[in-house]
């Protein structure tokens, strides 16, 4: 059985992650509204750095609960999905600037709905592995 230390730590990265990728979405959805209230907030908000700095944080919380959780439970799914949740915020940072900046929004909020997603099912396997009782 793991250790509830160890469970509550990675309880609290996916909580973590699914915090980030939920402002990640927000940030990407309300900017356009903030824009035409506060055109000195959206200014600010668009800088590169908010992106830049929201995957710094955002990427390494997301793979080490995937990794060090699949371990455990064994599930692949959240890894795989939020390797593709990555995958799709960066390929959204790249796009800035590209076109109207509807590539770059659908791109954002995939990502941050992958990587809900997969910190959902990375929470709820090491849920399910715990209550199944070992046999060492």
């Amino acid at each position: 059985m793991s250790d509830p230390n160890d469970q509550q730590n990675s309880n609290s990265l996916d909580v973590a992650g699914i915090t980030m990728s939920a402002l990640c979405a927000a940030h990407c959805l309300l900017l356009p509204v903030l824009g035409s209230l506060l055109p000195s907030l959206t200014q600010l908000l668009e800088f590169e750095w908010v992106h830049l700095g929201l995957l710094t944080v955002l990427i390494p919380t997301a793979l080490v609960s995937f990794i060090s959780r699949k371990r455990l439970h064994r599930n692949p799914k959240p890894l795989v999905l939020g390797c593709g949740g990555i995958f799709f915020l960066v390929a959204g940072v790249s796009a800035e600037g590209v076109g109207s900046g509807l590539l770059e929004t659908a791109l954002t909020l995939s990502g941050s709905c992958l990587l809900i997603f997969a910190h959902y099912l990375n929470f709820k396997s090491e849920i399910m592995s715990s209550k199944v009782p070992s046999h060492t």
